[in-house]
């Protein structure tokens, strides 16, 4: 008797575990997102856990959307996403446009509103081939909709060492990290075994069936595969209610099972079996017919005999395998230099038909061996094209298409030269730079100059590789320099560079020497567009340490686009110098919006860093937190590698402190202690402005004073506050801690750096405030000894700070320094200002200060909610807060909440999480009930 159940209809054996943890976490999902990681070999039963799992959501009332990443087809962003979504022809014309940013928010809108609708299941299968624009999705999407009864399960294989393992390891890190559940499948045991032959044949197995199938090793579809072809081959029996089968041999892999399934075929369908797996996962039948050179029509009986025989489905001219692992099967009967040559040979045949170099740049990475020219230079053109959308992946096809180039090759020069830029790009400067570094010598010297202007140009990385970069140019250039006229603009060039990159590093003396001799190289040569705009950037970064801010803004809007992101990053600093601090924000957002539409990771990077200083400097303490704080907690691996790096650490360090936050506190001191070992000293002076102020805050001036001079050592030569960039309130603090310390130097260099920007930014108010304030702080009592002096610069600072009429947190300072030298109602009027300003901004460690100071006066404090604002409950939300809650309340997305805000989607969702913690809800439903409730 012959017996045998379909695979798909089997019962779930041995998952009673695994089944639960999804079943938990999709129940979890009804009040908050939940995120479960299923992590199996190949297979292992993912897909058929998976499948359990819609079932299990189906039956709770969920809706369900299902993608899977295919191999082999790395290239086309989101593709999983876009499957689960299903047809959808605005997101084709966004994945298709480039457009990252609109094709994110589009899908977050998506399944937004499905999860408002009703609570959603989102799987994504076999992450283990997902592109890094999936993966940056799944990591965006699952933050941003962390607040909606959505629960993801994202399935993968182990790690298997692979480039793209990495990125991927990481995602899972970070979402196990954040909560995520894991949910691990090994082999089944020996009960399970059992349970499936049985379930299979139709009745319990004998032992030496059973012996038969622990040699499966418990892998679900090796066994199933044996199984079956018992069943096809009738040697599956059951006689007396027990399963028997006729011989006792298992395939040692599941290779030669379908070696055997495809021996029973005809010569032309084993053929175009290997060929079609060759070619993906999904190929045409006239593709197949012209890679077999046979005709249409036998072409297509033998995709039928393929499809009869349960390996492939047709879809008129389509031919698909329906799992991968038939497919990785039938690549495994193939000798690895037939199927290398089948691939290549595709890429050829696809390119003659009109293919675009992108869509053959897999198979050609996949195939081509070193010394094929024509697919070096075809993943050159495919790099290229992606370069503009997706830097990383670009990057990754140049690397390959280089390996593929032997010396010598015309191809090399480009390649070296565009492989470091997209490295950079894609916030892989020093693999860039390294990369440039190994093949350089290889070039002629003008070549290699052009090159090490690439890592000149990657700001992300310290800025002694970029100065040594520029060094080494101009040895390699000064043979030549006076008889070839492009050696000539390239000196002239680096030369801008080296000004501009050793006041990035704060070589600051060094800098101002190298900024004559550029000019003098430029004016020397006839008019050339590239060396006018490197030296127009030069002259900018030399503006930043000397506090000529309006000569920033009135320069980087004159550059407009021309210099990329940097123009706006400069013109960004210049206004936050200025303290408007609103042009600053919304320059800076343009910045950052071009940036990520241009898919420039490092000047994203660079433009969120920016963007979050201004905000501190603005006392937008909770939104700079907001976009920072990941930089900090990320690890001192992923910071402090430059000044814009070390900025933004001390932006969040400082915003720590006044919202005394110790927990990040701690981590910034942390992160700075690492960085005094940076090898620029701009760096390791704002290492030491940090360490610096948390002593001054928590153990007195002299105790700050110490650990300032002995943090920065021989850096206190040139200066000893930050100056690329300065925070324009800087020089105030320093001037607080001198005075407290009772040290003239640092005290006359406070003072003589407040001035300073004061007097280069003539009708500043801001700027203005902050001298007479740092004035009246540094001016000894014998000079004033009854105050009257003092009072008076206090007073001009208040009255300049209000007219400013930005930035309060600098005019409370001045406020509650002025109410020391007064009396009475008067003291006290100003120290509630001071509290209100303080209040404003959060922060709380000034406000706890004045509150002290009040109540000394006898002051009791009325219900303000900014003043005594309760730690939960409505009354607890700040006005962020609830502008937030209000667009909720009106059923925008996050992303629509944030575009009305003009602040992140992020921003929103932290926003978000602090409300939910301070009413004691777990979702925007009983947000908003909460709302109605209190009438908001």
């Amino acid at each position: 008797m012959t017996t045998g159940r379909p695979a798909h209809a089997l019962p779930l054996r041995g998952r009673d575990r695994e089944r639960a943890l999804l079943g938990e976490a999709i129940a979890g999902a009804r009040e908050r997102a939940t995120v479960a990681l299923v992590v199996g070999a190949a297979g292992i039963g993912k897909t058929r856990l998976l499948d359990e799992a819609v079932a299990i959501a189906g039956r709770a009332g969920f809706g369900a959307v299902r993608g899977a990443t295919q191999p082999d087809e790395q290239i086309l962003p989101v593709a999983p996403l876009l499957d689960a979504l299903g047809p959808d022809p605005e997101l084709d014309t966004l994945a298709l446009g480039g457009d990252r940013d609109a094709l994110l928010a589009a899908l977050e809108q998506r399944l937004e509103a499905r999860a408002l609708e009703a609570p959603l299941l989102v799987v994504i299968d076999d992450l283990q081939w997902a592109d890094p624009p999936t993966l940056d999705a799944l990591r965006a999407l699952t933050a941003a909709l962390a607040d909606l009864p959505v629960a993801w399960i994202l399935a993968r294989r182990p790690p298997s060492g692979e480039p793209s393992a990495t990125a991927l390891g990481a995602l899972m890190e970070d979402l196990t990290a954040g909560g995520a559940v894991p949910c691990a499948l090994g082999a089944l045991d020996a009960a399970a075994v059992a349970a499936v032959v049985g379930d299979l044949a139709g009745a319990p197995p004998d032992a030496a069936l059973q012996a038969l199938a622990a040699r499966a090793h418990g892998q679900p579809f090796a066994l199933v595969e044996l199984l079956m072809g018992l069943v096809e081959d009738g040697a599956l029996h059951v006689q007396d209610g027990v399963a028997h089968a006729e011989r006792g041999e298992l395939p040692a892999r599941v290779r030669e099972s379908m070696r055997e399934r495809l021996a029973r075929l005809p010569p032309l369908a084993r053929s175009t079996a290997g060929v079609a797996a060759a070619l993906g996962r999904t190929t045409t039948l006239p593709l197949l017919s012209t890679m077999l050179e046979a005709a249409p029509g036998d072409v297509r009986e033998a995709a039928d005999a393929l499809a009869a025989a349960g390996l492939v489905r047709r879809d008129g001219d389509t031919v698909a395998f329906d799992h991968d692992l038939v497919r990785e099967a039938v690549l495994g009967t193939l000798p690895a230099t037939a199927l290398g040559a089948l691939r290549r040979q595709a890429a050829d045949v696809l390119l003659a038909a009109g293919a675009s170099p992108l869509s053959v740049a897999p198979l050609l990475t996949a195939s081509a061996r070193p010394g094929d020219h024509a697919a070096a230079a075809t993943l050159l053109d495919a790099g290229r094209a992606l370069g503009a959308t997706d830097a990383p992946t670009a990057a990754d096809l140049l690397l390959h298409a280089f390996g593929l180039t032997e010396r010598g090759d015309p191809l090399r020069g480009a390649l070296i030269a565009e492989t470091a830029l997209h490295l950079h790009t894609a916030d892989r400067a020093e693999e860039g730079r390294a990369f440039a570094d190994a093949y350089l010598e290889e070039l002629a010297p003008l070549e290699q100059a052009r090159v090490l202007e690439q890592v000149a140009n990657m700001y992300i990385l310290s800025a002694s590789v970029r100065v040594a970069a520029s060094r080494r140019a101009l040895e390699l250039l000064e043979d030549v320099i006076a008889t070839d006229p492009a050696a000539a603009a390239s000196a002239a060039t680096h030369r801008a560079l080296l000004a501009g990159n050793l006041v990035g590093g704060g070589w600051f003396a060094a800098a101002d020497a190298e900024m004559a001799a550029a000019e003098q190289a430029a004016a020397a040569l006839p008019a050339d567009p590239a060396v006018q705009g490197a030296m127009t950037v030069a002259r900018l970064f030399h503006a930043m340490p000397n506090a000529r801010y309006g000569e920033l803004v009135a320069g980087g809007l004159a550059l407009g686009d021309a210099s990329g992101p940097l123009g706006k990053l400069q013109t960004t600093v210049g206004y936050h110098g200025l303290g408007d601090v609103d042009a600053a924000v919304a320059t800076m957002e343009s910045a950052l919006a071009a940036a990520r539409e241009a898919g420039e990771l490092w000047a994203v990077r660079m433009c969120e860093e920016t963007l979050g200083v201004a905000l501190t400097i603005g006392g937008r303490l909770e939104e700079a937190l907001a976009l920072l704080e990941g930089l900090v907690t990320a690890g001192p691996s992923r910071l402090l590698h430059n000044v814009s790096e070390a900025s933004a650490a001390a932006a969040v360090a400082q915003a720590a402190l006044w919202r005394s936050d110790t927990r990040l506190s701690a981590q910034c001191a942390a992160l700075a202690e690492t960085g005094l070992q940076a090898d620029t000293p701009e760096v390791r002076r704002h290492c030491a402005w940090i360490l610096a102020q948390q002593a001054f805050v928590t153990e007195g001036a002299e105790h700050g004073r110490a650990v300032l001079l002995k943090a920065l050592g021989d850096d206190r030569a040139e200066t000893a506050l930050p100056r690329f960039p300065r925070a324009p309130h800087d020089p105030v603090i320093l001037a607080r801690l001198a005075a407290g310390a009772d040290d003239p130097e640092l005290a006359a260099e406070a003072l003589r750096t407040a001035r300073e920007a004061a007097q280069r930014n003539p009708g500043a108010h801001f700027l203005a405030g902050l001298a007479a304030h740092a004035e009246a702080l540094v001016l000894p009592s014998a000079e004033d000894p009854d105050g009257a002096r003092r009072a008076a610069l206090l007073e001009t600072a208040v009255a300049e700070l209000t007219a400013h009429g930005q930035c309060a947190h600098r005019l409370g300072s001045a406020q509650e320094d002025l109410a020391q030298l007064r009396d009475g109602d008067e003291t006290v009027a100003l120290l509630m200002s001071s509290l209100d300003a303080y209040m404003s901004c959060g922060a709380e460690w000034h406000a706890a200060r004045v509150r002290g100071r009040l109540r000394e006066h006898g002051v009791r404090l009325g219900g303000s909610a900014e003043r005594d604002r309760p730690p939960a409950g409505w009354d607890s939300l700040t006005e962020a807060e609830r502008r937030v809650v209000g667009l909720v309340n009106e059923g925008l997305t996050n992303r629509q909440a944030a575009e009305r805000l003009f602040v992140s989607p992020h921003t929103v969702s932290t926003h978000l999480r602090h409300v939910f913690a301070k009413l004691g809800v777990s979702s925007r439903r009983e947000l908003v009930a909460r709302s109605l409730q209190a009438g908001g």
